[in-house]
């Protein structure tokens, strides 16, 4: 121990720790009245003392680690200050203190799977760490497998096999003075001479980079052990023999007979004669050993075949007896004395793999892309039901479900009804030498789930396990599996595995697009120096790896002590003072212990993926749509002013969270285009006017607010004399321009007039509308203008009937091309809207959407992302006037539809837009056909924007990506982009968006729009299409004159967003 001088309270503690056996400590008095020390510290273990020191009571423990966090940071390794007392020479500190300081750094740079070769060099580690051997041969693969995919499975497959104890995890060596090692537990301040050995589990959390290929190594996977039989779960009371019907009913041996005594049966009280009795015959031990050891019998499969022998294999399915009351790692009950019947549990080699309804069709898809061999694979979607339990266990290698279809069977999990002494007295085969039953039993009425030993369980977006709130998690404990497997790039909220493809993305000023240069910056952010403490966001995603260890893959030394992970990890870490000594090496030793994934930059060796462009396209708002935003502006600063910002009646009240979450969604819907019906309160805010001004001066409203009121109502009346605004918010639809339409047939078919008599008439015109005059023009191409007039009109009164009618269909969300084909182009030409041309319209998002629409999926195809439903409802509306086929992924289409939407749009060479929901579609969707990629509005959080770019950012993409966010100049997506990038570097999660400071301060001073636009972007295009080409779309005048600034995307947690239902907010006034 260093040095120390007078220091009473310490003292006190160290006499203590002596007294209590903690420590021995010698000293040597130094000039000055210095005095050196030499601690030692008294392992637990410590031979001799008959564990009493394993059994100190707490009134002792808890003060003792309290001193020796004060002692042990004092400690000097040092040889030097161990023999020679004070010198000048540096302290060697007790554990060098780690680089890494935040979990998220500790995830990135965790070391990459090195499985060593331990036992002799047969089966099929050996072949896969062969990279020259071709192993997709041996496995049946039809895809190449990269190095880094073979690493990652020789690695699983040696966790799953793994049955020696390995050493603890908790524990780590520490080198004392003298060269001895010693094992420190961090949280409970515990020493050992020995390092605990722990039994490891088979299974763990493959959380590779997004993009890497985890679906193919879980495949490889599974090809590769699809002839082992899963094997009875341990028990240290009773020999679990594997069984079938057959041996439990006729084999002689000792271990059947004692099995048959202890469910009731006893063979020795047949007769002699009775051919029950009989020695089995070489063809039933033939069936018997093919079935408990499936492996060989794929060799003489075709004998088996021709001897006609296949029907009797597959009627014999293996299972053991489960009694109740076994101490296993999911079982604690007390002993029942009586030693009631025992549960049948079927053996399978077959894996469970539970996947989120939308990836389901991926899955199966996958499989049949990747694998040579014709896996038999059972597809059980929200209204399947399962086959025969026996069926169940024999007949599939891959058994592939959603989440909502696997927790439905929860509600048949009472398993005491299966602890039956039932015995199947079905008859045997006839004409047949072998005592084969032929089982008709009726299933029990408990989740056949529940009666099957798994081979392995398989979790994709496996994240959601870390709950305990949902179904999924203890449902999945009530099963018998033998290796669980979490398959996730994102293990919790914060250990994201974004990182893959981070050297490809390329800054706005970098123009060699047709180069694949890494760029030099790093993509991980140290925190600034002396940030030691771990921050409450650490504490969550600990909680959450430790329930994904404890509850879901069933660790079984934490499932014994429920308290032993937050007491030996999350203690230690999150103390105040920062993390305690070697702390942060027991996390990374528990997370590469339990974590399969390689670094980046050792995939990043094998493979580069295509440039990433990411854009942040500032733009106008148009004029039309500018008065929206400063209306609702208007309002929120009439409500600031009028409740003086106290009380409940103040918007940023903490009693009005929900009111203040919405009153943002409709401002970021404005910004797109959003309408209300009650325009937004300006009519009765104009009418108040000077009451409202006058009551804010007698209030003593300070000058700055005078000028913001007098502002805000200024741009009220500006919108109350628009007729043309207030006519546009009436329907929740974008309306368009329109040039050379006749007069009389536009008048007939506009529900928008001209803003005032004295103002130049602009053409405004509904996409319901348009598409309705098409459907009547198609339908009589040579019809005279009175006869569209006159249908106008029809429209306008059937409207006016039934103003509550729907805008939109219920559709799946392809166009109907039908109509487009009715009428010959030549007809069509000498219709009298020939000419006619569709403009921009009155959102400067969708402008610039159809623009690159236009220019760009002709060779490339979209991904459209938005929060908001109606914002793509909007475009899918353009989407339709410009002849360009979509598909959509959002609420309003059903699950199954939705799967059929992703197999059309990555085969279909005809739809070359795909409109997702950012909420629906940001996770797990393969869909690399596409090369471009907008989002109609910015994201807080960026690892949800970065999971919606890795659905085409992955291996398998072969063009450059680029991606596109629109943003509003001089707006709170503006100020969103600028202060994300702000907090990027931070080491703590960045907070909800009203939760940030600097943006909920910004959306409390509102800023109103008065500029006149310039970034706008200018389109036209035929209202008519006279060619059968798919993209023989003229656009006359496509000019863009929004400008772009490099960033990285952000992501901002999705609201729920009604389409048909428009968002309006009124204020108190």
């Amino acid at each position: 121990m260093s040095c120390f001088g007078s220091r009473s309270s310490f003292l006190l503690e160290l006499e203590f720790l002596i007294q209590k056996h903690f420590v021995v400590v010698t000293y040597q008095l130094e000039p000055e009245f210095e005095v050196t020390a030499r601690v030692y510290l008294v392992p637990y273990d410590l031979s001799n003392v008959k564990g009493s020191l394993r059994k100190r009571p707490t009134t002792v423990l808890n003060p003792a680690r309290r001193y020796l966090k004060t002692l042990i940071p004092m400690l000097s390794l040092n040889p030097v200050h161990w023999n020679s007392g004070c010198t000048d020479e540096a302290m060697r500190p007790f554990h060098e203190p780690p680089i890494q300081c935040t979990l998220a750094q500790i995830y990135s740079n965790l070391p990459s799977p090195n499985p060593q070769l331990t036992g002799p060099s047969t089966g099929t580690i050996p072949k896969l760490l062969d990279f020259s051997f071709d192993i997709e041969e041996t496995l049946g693969l039809r895809s190449r497998l990269y190095q880094y995919q073979r690493e990652t499975v020789a690695r699983l497959i040696q966790r799953e096999g793994g049955k020696a104890s390995i050493p603890d995890p908790l524990y780590v060596p520490i080198k004392s003075v003298t060269g001895t090692t010693f094992f420190f537990q961090p949280g409970t301040y515990e020493v050992l001479q020995e390092r605990p050995m722990v039994v490891p589990t088979t299974g763990g959390i493959l959380c590779e980079e997004l993009g890497t290929g985890k679906t193919i190594m879980i495949l490889a996977l599974i090809l590769a052990t699809r002839h082992e039989l899963s094997t009875p779960e341990e028990s240290i009371t009773d020999v679990r023999p594997i069984l079938t019907s057959t041996a439990l009913r006729y084999f002689p041996s000792a271990p059947y007979d004692q099995i048959r005594q202890r469910c009731g049966g006893d063979r020795h009280a047949l007769k002699d004669d009775d051919p029950a009795t009989r020695v089995p015959s070489l063809v039933e031990l033939l069936i018997h050993v093919s079935r408990t050891s499936p492996q060989p019998a794929t060799r003489y499969s075709e004998a088996l075949e021709s001897a006609g022998l296949n029907k009797l294999i597959r009627a014999t399915v293996p299972f053991y007896h489960h009694y109740l009351g076994d101490p296993t790692a999911y079982e604690r009950a007390r002993r029942d004395q009586s030693r009631p019947a025992p549960r049948t549990i079927y053996l399978t080699s077959a894996t469970l793999v539970v996947v989120p309804s939308n990836l389901i069709a991926q899955w199966y898809r996958e499989i049949h892309k990747h694998c040579q061999v014709e896996l038999r694979v059972l597809q059980m979607r929200t209204n399947s039901t399962f086959p025969p339990v026996k069926s169940l266990a024999s007949d599939y290698d891959i058994v592939l479900m959603t989440y909502e279809r696997f927790t439905a069977e929860e509600r048949y999990k009472n398993v005491n009804k299966l602890h039956t002494s039932r015995t199947c007295k079905c008859e045997i085969f006839p004409h047949t030498q072998a005592r084969i039953p032929d089982c008709r039993c009726e299933d029990l009425p408990v989740s056949p789930l529940l009666q099957i030993r798994w081979k392995r369980l398989v979790i994709d977006e496996g994240h959601v396990s870390s709950s305990l709130n949902t179904l999924l998690t203890p449902f999945v404990k009530l099963l018998s599996i033998q290796s669980k497997w979490i398959v996730t790039g994102t293990p919790t909220t914060n250990l994201l595995g974004l990182s893959f493809g981070s050297s490809s993305i390329k800054e706005q000023n970098d123009d060699t697009d047709d180069e694949w240069k890494p760029s030099n910056s790093q993509a991980m952010v140290r925190p600034a120096e002396g940030s030691i403490c771990w921050t409450k966001t650490d504490r969550l995603d600990l909680q959450k790896f430790g329930a994904m260890l404890t509850h879901f893959i069933g660790t079984q030394q934490f499932l014994s002590n429920t308290n032993l992970y937050k007491a030996c990890v999350i203690d230690a870490l999150m103390d105040p003072d920062g993390p305690r000594p070697t702390a942060v090496q027991v996390i990374n030793q528990l997370m590469t212990s339990f974590m399969v994934r390689h670094r980046i930059s050792d995939i990043e060796t094998e493979i580069t993926l295509p440039p990433l462009r990411t854009d942040n396209i500032l733009l106008d708002l148009e004029p039309i749509a500018a008065k929206s935003y400063n209306a609702m502006q208007a309002s929120i600063v009439v409500n600031a002013i009028d409740s003086q910002r106290t009380d409940q009646d103040y918007l940023f009240h903490p009693r009005n969270a929900a009111s203040l979450q919405l009153a943002v969604a409709n401002l970021s819907q404005i910004m797109f285009w959003g309408t209300s019906e009650d325009r937004y309160n300006v009519f009765e805010l104009s009418q108040n006017a000077e009451q409202q001004e006058q009551r804010a001066i007698e209030r003593g409203s300070s000058p700055q607010d005078i000028q913001l009121l007098r502002e805000a109502l200024s741009h009220v009346k500006a919108a109350v004399v628009d007729q043309t605004w207030i006519a546009s918010q009436a329907h929740p639809e974008i309306p368009f321009q329109v040039f050379d339409m006749p007069e009389d047939i536009f008048d007939a078919w506009t529900d928008i007039g001209p803003a005032s008599e004295d103002q130049p008439r602009t053409k405004l015109m509904h996409p319901l509308h348009l598409t309705k005059l098409k459907q009547a023009l198609l339908s009589r191409p040579l019809a005279p203008i009175d006869w569209l007039v006159e249908m106008g009109h029809q429209l306008h009164d059937t409207e006016i009937r039934d103003s509550e009618k729907s805008k939109k269909p219920p559709g799946n969300g392809i166009p109907n091309r039908s109509l487009q084909t009715a009428a010959p182009p030549v007809l069509l030409r000498q219709s009298p809207l020939s000419r006619t041309k569709i403009g921009c319209s009155a959102s400067s998002k969708l402008n610039y959407i159809i623009n690159e629409v236009l220019q760009y999926s002709p060779t490339e195809k979209f991904l459209i992302f938005s929060q908001s439903p109606l914002t793509l409802a909007h475009v899918k509306d353009a989407l339709d006037l410009v002849h360009v086929p979509y598909v959509q992924f959002t609420t309003q289409v059903n699950v199954r539809t939705r799967e059929e939407q992703v197999v059309t749009f990555e085969t279909s060479e005809t739809h070359r837009v795909f409109l997702m929901e950012l909420r629906h579609g940001a996770r797990g969707l393969n869909l690399i056909s596409a090369s471009r990629v907008i989002f109609c509005e910015p994201v807080w959080q960026a690892d949800i924007e970065s999971q919606a770019i890795k659905r085409v950012h992955r291996i398998g993409q072969t063009k450059p990506v680029h991606v596109k966010t629109l943003v509003i100049r001089d707006s709170a997506e503006e100020y969103m982009i600028d202060r994300r990038a702000k907090l990027k570097g931070q080491t703590s999660k960045i907070p909800k968006m009203l939760e940030e400071q600097g943006m909920r301060y910004f959306i409390m001073h509102p800023k109103f729009i008065s500029t006149p636009p310039s970034l706008l972007t200018s389109i036209t295009f035929p209202f008519l299409k006279f060619t059968d080409e798919l993209f023989d779309v003229p656009v006359d005048s496509v000019t863009d004159n929004a400008p772009s600034t490099s960033a990285e995307s952000d992501g901002r947690t999705p609201l729920d967003t009604p389409v048909e239902k428009r968002r309006r907010l009124k204020f108190v006034v």
